[in-house]
């Protein structure tokens, strides 16, 4: 049963307030242009520089959704297609015959009963991000056998919408691992951006599984949002879906510049290059560790000692660093590591 205008998605939330509308818009207009993905890409690469994919995700986001208050509960979905059918009338949409089909399939689409269904559309991004990280926990090439018989989960995590107060949305893992939630910001929702990142919310969703229900040890977030999340891209560009979100994943990325960027870019520009897979398997070794097997202040070290291998000079030393990485053991390479590099700066 589709999710109701003027219910709220929240528990003990009575009505429907503006936050909420734009988050449940967001949801509309992102569902339809997941849906019509592949068209809107081939469209936007016959047209002039400048005019790519990401141009038009910002200018719809930009053009479509209002500063709606709870009288807009009932009467948005049309407001948003009217809007869309509004933006082929500008001169930038209108010199393009595809591109103003495409805004007019839009408008038809986010007033449909699927596309103002935020629950099924979330628990369908859910079981995306699932299966993804099921097939990089199982892939032979980019994990082991030993991490795949520790993944005992035979089906999505349980999810909920949960209220918050900053940024747009984003899905948090509760620290019992008992669910995710889709935090969403329903004191003042920030719409920028808020459209790229639903596209991508399959790829965060497999964050999730992969950088937070995996692994056995809270690192900080070195292992998390660092490591798992970096090696984690590697895959989804080289096996994840033949969609055209890959580009999108990494600009999200760019535009969330979340505090440990730079260290995820220095893991995949520096560090990965030619031992992507064999890094992975180690990493997710290491999250299925548990503190008998290897303290945790041992494991913080090594993820520290890992960040230093692409700083060495010496070319021996790097090449015997590699071969140690491939054999794919995490205590047997902290030990290594710790003697060969421990010390330096």
């Amino acid at each position: 049963m589709a999710a109701s205008l003027t219910s709220s998605l929240f528990p003990g939330r009575e009505r429907v307030e503006g936050s909420e509308i734009k988050f449940r818009a967001v949801c509309a207009l992102g569902w339809a242009i997941y849906e019509h993905f592949a068209e809107l890409r081939l469209i936007a690469n016959n047209l002039p520089h400048g005019l790519d994919v990401l141009h038009w995700i910002d200018f719809i986001e930009g053009g479509s959704i209002d500063q709606f208050t709870a009288n807009d509960a009932g009467g948005w979905p049309q407001s948003v297609s009217d809007a869309l059918l509004y933006l082929t009338t500008k001169a930038k949409v209108k010199r393009f015959p595809q591109l103003v089909a495409f805004f007019k399939q839009l408008a038809a689409e986010v007033v449909t009963p699927k596309a103002l269904d935020p629950v099924s559309q979330l628990s369908e991004i859910n079981s995306r991000g699932f299966e993804l990280a099921c097939r990089l926990i199982n892939d032979p090439h980019w994990s082991t056998n030993w991490v795949g018989e520790k993944w005992s989960r035979p089906a999505p995590q349980k999810w909920s919408f949960c209220e918050d107060t900053v940024g747009n949305f984003q899905p948090v893992t509760t620290i019992a691992k008992d669910e995710i939630q889709l935090r969403v910001n329903t004191a003042n929702f920030d719409l920028k951006n808020a459209l790229l990142f639903y596209l991508t919310l399959e790829f965060q969703m497999m964050h999730e599984y992969v950088s937070h229900l995996l692994p056995v040890w809270n690192s900080g977030n070195a292992l998390e949002e660092e490591f798992l999340l970096a090696i984690m891209f590697l895959y989804y560009r080289e096996r994840g879906p033949r969609n055209g979100l890959v580009s999108l994943v990494r600009e999200a990325e760019e535009r969330r510049n979340d505090s440990h960027r730079g260290v995820r870019q220095f893991i995949r520009d520096e560090l990965a290059p030619t031992q992507e897979q064999k890094l992975s398997q180690l990493l997710l070794e290491l999250a299925v560790l548990d503190d008998e097997q290897m303290k945790p202040a041992e494991k913080r070290h090594l993820l520290a000692l890992l960040k230093k291998i692409p700083l060495q000079e010496d070319a021996q030393l790097r090449a015997a660093i590699g071969s140690w990485i491939a054999q794919g053991e995490p205590v047997t390479l902290y030990g290594r590591l710790r003697t060969a590099i421990g010390s330096t700066q």
